[in-house]
């Protein structure tokens, strides 16, 4: 279980409450940012979308927030994010589900337990006096619930795009201050590769709902590297 992140539990939240997140300072030092399927049309707008691969050998799509390492290019000083979409991992907090243990499928709804957060008198209520989830909690179950099916229904599209050879490990490059320069470790969906698919594995992609709808926002979001280095411009004058 991730450190700070405990188990939402009646008998020892019933009385407590959590403070309403006003900022999003707990994520100024994200540099990139997860995101599901259904996050691709929206998050195109402002950021590159890129493909990682972890260390289980997985495939998974995160926006490219900033151009160093801890370095998030769409909070402000007074910790308010700047463009209209906020990627859902970033939304979540400070909720979160997590394995009950490494070898286990059960999830549990868990809560970061920073006393800045949780207390006995200023906030929304975690649970109802009959110690019942509050209805912020449970509108916080059903959204996280949403995120969960969203990272498997995408896991299982990236695999594919993966098994049928679509990626390429690409470093982005751009021009800063007239020098180039570039940011690696990420893949791309290789263009030339996809044109040349089989039949058989094109008529695969089509099947998946949405599936060439998110290969072509993957590829054109690609664009948005120039707004990166445009707000990394006006962050150095600043």
């Amino acid at each position: 279980m991730n450190a700070n992140y405990v188990a939402l539990n009646a008998d020892i939240h019933k009385n407590k409450k959590i403070k309403e997140i006003t900022n999003f300072e707990h994520a100024k030092n994200f540099h990139i940012a997860s995101i599901t399927m259904d996050e691709f049309g929206m998050a195109s707008t402002s950021y590159p979308i890129v493909f990682l691969r972890n260390e289980d050998k997985s495939v998974s799509a995160a926006t490219i927030l900033g151009l160093e390492p801890e370095q998030n290019l769409f909070i402000d000083d007074a910790g308010k994010w700047t463009v209209s979409y906020i990627p859902s991992i970033v939304r979540r907090y400070p909720f979160s589900l997590v394995r009950t243990s490494p070898d286990s499928e059960e999830m549990a709804l868990c809560v970061n337990d920073d006393k800045s957060l949780i207390n006995d008198k200023f906030g929304i209520d975690l649970f109802k006096s009959d110690g019942s989830p509050s209805a912020q909690v449970l509108k916080v179950q059903q959204f996280l619930a949403h995120i969960h099916n969203m990272q498997y229904r995408s896991k299982d599209f990236f695999q594919l795009l993966d098994n049928i050879g679509l990626f390429s490990e690409k470093a982005l490059e751009f021009q800063q201050d007239g020098e180039a320069k570039s940011i690696g470790g990420f893949m791309v969906i290789d263009y030339e590769k996809l044109r040349s698919l089989s039949d058989e594995d094109f008529i695969k992609l089509r099947k998946v709902d949405s599936g060439l709808e998110c290969i072509h926002i993957h590829l054109g979001s690609l664009n948005q590297m120039q707004n990166l280095v445009r707000l990394n411009t006006i962050k150095k004058a600043k």
